[in-house]
């Protein structure tokens, strides 16, 4: 059974969370290549759980108007 890495990333907005994610991605990436040219010294890859919480958003539907929200500008 392979370890999985929980880290908790707390609240981070969405563009951040994904950045990040992209960079340890990249790195797992980089490794299995370099496990796939040198099996003999391959180093396992982690597995990786983020918990994390993005800011409250607003979001209007396809039919939503201004005038349908309910707080002051």
């Amino acid at each position: 059974m392979r370890e999985v890495q929980f880290k908790d990333l707390g609240q981070m907005g969405y563009k951040a969370c994904w950045d990040h994610q992209e960079v340890v991605f990249k790195g797992i990436v980089d490794q299995k290549i370099v496990n796939r040219n040198d099996p003999d010294n391959a180093i396992q890859t982690k597995n990786h759980l983020f918990f994390v919480e993005h800011p409250p958003v607003f979001t209007l539907g396809k039919s939503g108007d201004e005038k349908h929200q309910l707080f002051n500008q």
